[in-house]
């Protein structure tokens, strides 16, 4: 069902107060220029033009359902608004984590893992073979010597996280989270002696209050293996959310890979209030997205999170801070 957004008739007016007679408003869905219905009635049955016309007083009467991208213009179409807005719906799935009373709780709402728990999922065994059971991990890189006796080992590699987007002096601002890294793995043929490159990406750097993150480097054992880093996050200039979003890192090689998860936009939670959530990062192959944190709007400067597993994306900064650095890709051989 419709709820209201935010009044069932709104005035808009320009900067000086005054209302923008014969102006119109424009619904889009959110970071697109794809139109979004909104209705002249509370059931939702009397569906309004596109643009809405105000009229002579700069009013209309708009009901919608969800987000929308809203655009302002006066009557000569100068645009005197472009944000994010919202009707106030929040789903039942939602309502646990909007009103929470703690970080801690709204991230156990969600189902967010501890770092304990994390940690605990960083805990790798040998699959589809019979090898010896030792093990040789980097986050720097170098290169490998095959030991003697090794003829075949498997191989894990996680590209490095995207760097969170900065965010501009401005209270609403806020940059989206860098993405995750990829990642692949396999078993591999060796020869005893055999000098192999190993290279691990480091982390993207951290967006400043007017430039994206950085992108993570990719991670490779010679050419037989590699992951690219994830995508760093948007900076926000104005006074509202980022819009753009990287794209996580992919694997290459192996007999298995999985892309790193597109990280989150820093959103305006419904209500008519002024409390925003900062733009998350990406997860990798087994770690989690990033720390849902919610803030005020006058909460600022806000710095993002650091990713902090294999191949995380940092968080988007928020109200003049910069973004976090995403974390180091790793890799892993077990022979």
């Amino acid at each position: 069902m419709p709820a209201i957004l935010p009044l069932g008739r709104t005035t808009f007016a320009d900067a000086n107060g005054t209302p923008l007679a014969a102006g119109s408003v424009a619904f889009y869905v959110p970071g697109t220029t794809t139109p979004k219905t909104t209705w002249q009635d509370s059931g939702g049955t009397i569906v309004n033009t596109d643009p809405v016309v105000l009229d002579g007083a700069g009013a209309a009467s708009i009901w919608g359902s969800g987000s929308y991208r809203q655009v302002v213009q006066n009557a000569a179409g100068v645009t005197i608004w472009d944000q994010i807005v919202s009707s106030g719906d929040i789903s039942a799935a939602m309502l646990p984590v909007v009103e929470a009373a703690t970080l801690a709780a709204a991230q156990a709402a969600m189902g967010v893992p501890s770092i304990d728990q994390i940690r605990n999922m960083l805990v790798f065994t040998p699959t589809g073979a019979t090898l010896n059971g030792a093990s040789i991990a980097w986050t720097n890189g170098g290169n490998w010597t095959v030991p003697a006796g090794v003829t075949r080992a498997r191989v894990q590699v996680w590209g490095a996280g995207g760097g969170g987007g900065g965010a501009a002096n401005i209270s609403g601002a806020a940059g989206s989270g860098g993405c995750g890294g990829g990642y692949a793995e396999g078993l591999f043929t060796f020869t005893p002696g055999q000098i192999i490159a190993v290279t691990s990406g480091a982390g993207g750097l951290a967006g400043t209050t007017s430039s994206n993150g950085g992108a993570g480097g990719t991670s490779s054992v010679g050419a037989i293996i590699s992951a690219t880093g994830g995508g760093g996050g948007y900076v926000a200039l104005g006074g509202s959310p980022s819009t753009g979003l990287g794209v996580g890192g992919v694997g290459i090689g192996g007999s298995f890979q999985m892309a790193g998860q597109i990280a989150a936009l820093g959103v305006l939670l419904p209500g008519g209030g002024s409390t925003y959530t900062m733009g998350y990062g990406g997860s990798s192959y087994a770690s989690s997205y990033g720390a849902l944190i919610i803030v005020a709007a006058s909460n600022g400067p806000v710095i993002g999170n650091a990713g902090y597993s294999p191949g995380q994306g940092a968080s988007g900064g928020f109200y003049g801070a910069i973004g976090g650095v995403g974390a180091n890709g790793l890799i892993i051989v077990e022979y």
